[in-house]
């Protein structure tokens, strides 16, 4: 017998030790649960796109993201409403319960990703507004600039 016709029985079991060793719960899911298992929506899918489909190995939405990020990036909003349904189809998991504990992490990921994203972007457009009101006559930068000339000026001529 060899190691590739193993015993379902020992199979089993050993699917529950690497589970067990990666800190995957091993309680059982029934098949009728796995096979009704729809999907749904992913926040990693939506936010990483292409790593997230490269990752979980689906060739057409890692293509399709591309183009989608290219062209019109609201439709990744589509690709990601059936993230978790391709994952699961496209991808050999241990058992259910690893699959839910990756998506989660895809989750909290995405999560990361949309707060630093806010907080960057925030910088940004505080750096672009202080750059266009100096620009701006009679913004609040300028009005402070020529005031501090108009007392260097006066003190120039008052002396």
């Amino acid at each position: 017998m060899t190691n590739a016709q193993l015993p379902p029985e020992l199979e089993k079991r050993i699917d529950n030790i690497i589970a067990e060793s990666e800190g995957v719960s091993t309680k059982e899911v029934s098949f009728a649960q796995q096979s009704k298992f729809s999907g749904g929506f992913s926040l990693g899918a939506l936010v990483f796109g292409v790593f997230y489909f490269a990752v979980m190995k689906d060739r057409l939405y890692t293509i399709l993201s591309v183009v989608f990020s290219l062209l019109f990036p609201p439709l990744l909003i589509a690709l990601a409403l059936n993230a978790r349904r391709r994952a699961w189809e496209s991808r050999k998991w241990i058992n259910y319960n690893e699959f839910m504990k990756n998506q989660k992490l895809w989750d909290r990921a995405g999560l990361y990703g949309i707060v630093v994203s806010a907080i960057l972007s925030w910088f940004v457009l505080q750096y672009i507004y202080t750059l266009i009101s100096g620009l701006i006559p009679g913004s609040a930068t300028n009005v402070g600039q020529l005031n501090e000339v108009k007392t260097n000026l006066e003190d120039s001529l008052g002396n």
